[in-house]
């Protein structure tokens, strides 16, 4: 942060750093938890829209850049506020989802025309995720824009296939009626999902490393399949 703040010619007080370890579980986004580093600018008046500042979202923008630079266990989100201010950090995450619309409602729809029996085959909403810019595996040396996206089909299961299913995942009985685990207050249950077990990004370096990305276990993928 200091070096970031010398390219823009401000200076950086290391007295001023404070550190909270509570989580961050904001009551609108259950199961939000994560880093955030909030950065107090001096001079600002209180209650200060940084968005509405060129110079500011450029500093912002170098702050995340040099961020991402360094190697963490979980994402971070940085954020700028006047030293005025004193806002929470799950108010700075909602603000985050807020701004970028990660949380957005979806309006569901069915094809009108398609027959009742082509309908359960045709997916009903199509949601994309996020996006950024990927290395093109037909042209090496370029690169796309590619979305993560999710599909939802209506009546390919029914409720009670897809809460066996479901279960089969959790690795609970298939007629297993209550969770053990309340993901959406404490994230994946440690017992069954690992940080890191699905690895979709590929570090600069020669490892691939995907820390922000969970996945099944290899023994409850060995119990699903096998």
């Amino acid at each position: 942060l200091s070096s970031a703040s010398n390219d823009f010619g401000l200076s950086f007080h290391h007295d001023t750093v404070q550190i909270y370890k509570k989580p961050c579980r904001p009551v609108s986004i259950p199961g939000s938890l994560g880093r955030v580093l909030s950065i107090h600018v001096e001079g600002l008046p209180e209650a200060f829209q940084v968005e509405n500042d060129e110079f500011l979202m450029q500093l912002l923008g170098h702050f995340k850049e040099c961020v991402s630079k360094v190697s963490l266990t979980q994402p971070v989100l940085v954020a700028i506020q006047s030293s005025g201010d004193n806002i929470d950090l799950e108010s700075l995450i909602e603000k985050e989802v807020t701004d970028y619309g990660l949380r957005d409602g979806l309006e569901e729809s069915s094809p009108a025309k398609a027959p009742e029996m082509e309908k359960t085959f045709i997916p009903s909403i199509k949601i994309e995720l996020d996006g950024a810019m990927i290395e093109d595996v037909d042209f090496p040396g370029k690169s796309l824009f590619d979305t993560s996206s999710i599909l939802v089909f209506d009546n390919l299961l029914d409720e009670t296939l897809r809460k066996r299913l479901l279960n089969v995942v959790k690795g609970y009985p298939e007629n297993f009626e209550i969770d053990k685990w309340n993901d959406s207050e404490y994230g994946p249950d440690p017992s069954r999902w690992t940080r890191g077990g699905l690895v979709d990004v590929i570090d600069e370096g020669s490892e691939m490393n995907a820390p922000s990305c969970w996945g099944l276990s290899d023994e409850a993928i060995n119990e699903i399949c096998f």
